[in-house]
């Protein structure tokens, strides 16, 4: 049996296949446990059939010891937060690749993306491709200001943005 596919459909099998290479080889240099959450994640769900379209990193060098990065301490934090219910509509977060926190219920999608290098956090609405920019007065310059300033963002304003999204 033949099966005719699109030329994005075939583009999208391909990325899933790069990515999934990508996967294989690290596991093969590195071992198994090498691999992220997101990564053992990825793997998963290309095995199941699920399409996997994240560009593949390159693996980062160790960071020095005792370096603070705000992105990555964002995500890090909001990612402990696996649910959150605006409304009575359940909303499930997880960690998107390395850079974006996906919000997503039954009829909502949302992401976000910090880039505190500018001060702020991209909130993205995927069903409209709307984006709102969330500035901060201060960067949190180390791990307990930005549990503070996550603990706020969570309950305050991304809870506000997502009621006004809907």
């Amino acid at each position: 049996m033949k099966y005719i596919i699109t030329e994005s459909q075939f583009e999208l099998l391909s990325e899933s296949q790069e990515y999934l290479n990508f996967l294989l080889d690290k596991m093969n240099e590195t071992g198994y446990e090498s691999l992220t959450e997101y990564e053992k994640d990825s793997l998963i769900r290309i095995s199941q059939g699920e399409q996997v379209y994240e560009e593949p990193d390159e693996i980062e060098d160790e960071e020095e010891e005792g370096y603070f990065n705000p992105n990555k301490e964002f995500l890090r934090l909001m990612s402990k937060y696996q649910e959150i219910e605006v409304d009575d509509v359940l909303f499930k977060m997880s960690l998107l690749g390395n850079n974006f926190l996906e919000i997503l219920s039954d009829y909502h999608n949302f992401s976000i993306e910090p880039n505190f290098e500018e001060g702020q956090v991209i909130f993205y609405n995927s069903d409209s491709d709307d984006y709102i920019p969330i500035k901060f007065k201060e960067v949190p310059s180390n791990p307990e200001e930005m549990k503070s300033l996550v603990g706020k963002f969570v309950f305050k304003k991304l809870l506000d943005i997502i009621r006004q999204e809907l």
